[in-house]
């Protein structure tokens, strides 16, 4: 294979690699990763688009069609108004977004464990561009998904669903921040109403609210310290104040 153009970004070589393959040719990018490493390497010339010996004059010619087009443009842009140029940056930047989402959503391996030897993966996790994007659980190995986690584009967890009682319902929402779960909600029967819900601070338990279904009011709230259960306030009547108020020692008994 021939070198046929050179880029400091992944994004414009992949620009020039669907403009390739709009034309019936068939281009491979090398390097597109060295670019994060531009500390250390001349941030010239690292991304490039190679194409089959064949294919090489039929690529420059496109290429250089596509070059000049940019300059003639260029050239034409500096006679514009500013409300057209900035109309050409946002369809630029639209364009840009684009391939940068499809760079870094593609391409999608699966990789996982199968704890129990029966030829099923028992846990999976979903990558992207060699990112993990999610993570599967089966739990109780039945065979049935029972947990799935999602994470960012960073590859930090930051939301989950979870069926605790296996009945095929992930009745059950967790929030992450930073790595940290911040909040879980569960909605046993699936009508919108959020029933219970436990609170977290620094990835430890910090309360727990369990709300009535019928006002929609939180009917208990147990604090926490430390993981361990220290006082609770109870709405004995029903009307939204917590009037009843517990503490408990250090066997978590009423005092």
């Amino acid at each position: 294979m021939q070198k046929v153009y050179e880029s400091s970004t992944a994004p414009e070589a992949h620009l020039v690699k669907i403009l390739l393959e709009s034309k019936g040719i068939r281009p491979r990018i090398d390097g597109e990763h060295l670019p994060s490493g531009a500390g250390t390497l001349p941030a010239i010339g690292l991304v490039r688009v190679m194409v089959e010996d064949s294919d090489y004059i039929a690529a420059s010619e496109v290429i250089d069609e596509w070059e000049s087009d940019r300059r003639a443009d260029s050239e034409k842009g500096k006679t514009k108004s500013k409300p057209k140029a900035f109309v050409g940056f946002i369809v630029g930047a639209s364009v840009a977004s684009g391939v940068f989402f499809w760079i870094y959503n593609s391409p999608v391996t699966v990789d996982g464990i199968d704890f129990n030897a029966d030829g099923q993966l028992d846990e999976n996790w979903v990558y992207k561009n060699n990112r993990i994007s999610k993570s599967t659980h089966d739990r109780n190995l039945d065979g049935k998904i029972d947990q799935i986690y999602h994470y960012g584009t960073s590859g930090i967890i930051n939301s989950g669903e979870i069926d605790y009682d296996f009945d095929g319902m992930f009745e059950t929402k967790q929030r992450y921040y930073k790595g940290n779960i911040i909040s879980e909600e569960s909605d046993a029967n699936q009508n919108g109403i959020v029933e219970y819900r436990i609170l977290f601070e620094h990835g430890l338990i910090d309360s727990v609210e369990i709300i009535d279904e019928e006002t929609r009011k939180i009917r208990k709230r147990q604090y926490y310290e430390s993981g361990r259960l220290v006082s609770a306030e109870f709405d004995s009547t029903g009307d939204g104040i917590l009037n009843v108020k517990y503490k408990y020692d250090i066997y978590e008994e009423i005092e």
